[in-house]
């Protein structure tokens, strides 16, 4: 038989995404006082303003909501597939990991993880003590942090056996 897990959840919001939305919202009323002055200033063009205000504000929501993010955690038969879900609208996939390329999993600070690998960060910033890090083969090798559910970490012990090491 083979497994499937998925699990999603909400990454938690960092100071950079509000102080990018406090820059987008300044912005966008400068741009707004800007040209709505210049499109009054010229009679033929004072149509333009609600389409202005509209587009302007449209364009501020998207990019702030854009800074909504989730994690899909999704396991089938061993191989991890992790996706980015904006605003719960649109969808990139990340990350896919077969289970011939793990080399080891193990808590992040575990004398098994090697040091010196890029790092992948996946996970919601919430509870650190349920972070576990996945080293993969490559070129270069990579080490991917990730918070996987209780079943998640019950199929991996069995689709991996001698690459989990939990302590």
């Amino acid at each position: 038989m083979d497994t499937y897990c998925e699990y999603l959840f909400k990454k938690k919001k960092s100071p950079k995404d509000y102080i990018v939305a406090a820059g987008v919202i300044v912005l966008s009323v400068v741009i707004l006082f800007f040209l709505t002055g210049i499109l009054l200033s010229i009679p033929q063009l004072v149509f333009l303003v609600p389409a202005l205000w509209f587009g302007v504000i449209w364009g501020a929501v998207k990019i702030i909501k854009r800074s909504d993010v989730e994690y899909e955690y999704l396991l089938t038969g061993g191989d991890l597939d992790v996706d980015k879900i904006f605003a719960k609208s649109s969808r990139k996939r990340i990350l896919s990991v077969r289970r011939k390329d793990v080399v080891v999993m193990a808590r992040p600070d575990s004398d098994k993880i090697p040091s010196g690998n890029e790092v992948i960060d996946v996970t919601s910033g919430y509870n650190p003590h349920a972070v576990y890090a996945l080293v993969i083969s490559g070129s270069p090798s990579k080490t991917i942090l990730f918070e996987p559910s209780e079943r998640m970490i019950e199929q991996l012990k069995t689709k991996l056996p001698g690459k989990i090491f939990l302590d």
